[in-house]
């Protein structure tokens, strides 16, 4: 009996938490010619050269990761994703992300890195779970659609490299 009211209340927990996600965009209906040729807009995606700063990255993961928190290993992986994808997508190598990581570190107060530290941890274990498990039914249950699945060694080691510059313990 316990166990069956285990399973229901994780399956409550599990289905409120989609709720609270971003809705995926509805796919529209194919476009007439006419409409096509009105509006022709090219959508790419940015070089490698002018991938979003590694301290925008960085800020978002400190702001959104929670940690012992509901939701937070589903944040945790969010985050995880966000910054592989960052690293799978730069142009910068490994020094210049590390160097990049320790200038972001010194912008931040001394009284928030012990809580960084933990955030840090959390999101190194989803980011471990994400590569060494089959991730992508975990990255769909924490809504993400990630550009890079499954990301490279070289994306791994750019990602090793801001833990480094941050301080933080890596499983």
């Amino acid at each position: 009996m316990k166990k069956i009211a285990l399973i229901l209340l994780s399956a409550a927990i599990l289905l409120s938490l989609c709720a609270c996600g971003e809705k995926a965009p509805e796919a529209s209906p194919a476009p007439s010619e006419e409409a096509a040729e009105e509006s022709t807009i090219v959508i790419e995606a940015p070089p490698a050269e002018d991938a979003a700063p590694l301290s925008q990255v960085l800020d978002s993961i400190n702001e959104n990761t929670q940690v012992g928190t509901a939701g937070s290993s589903l944040r945790a992986v969010q985050s995880a994703a966000m910054l592989m994808d960052w690293c799978a997508e730069t142009g910068l190598d490994t020094e210049q992300v590390r160097a990049a990581a320790a200038k972001w570190l010194s912008a931040l107060a001394e009284a928030d890195k012990a809580e960084l530290e933990m955030k840090l941890e959390l999101v190194d274990t989803m980011c471990l779970e994400l590569i060494h498990k089959d991730g992508s039914s975990l990255l769909q249950d924490a809504g993400v659609e990630s550009s890079a699945y499954p990301w490279d060694d070289a994306a791994y080691e750019k990602y090793t490299a801001v833990l480094d510059a941050l301080g933080a313990e890596q499983g």
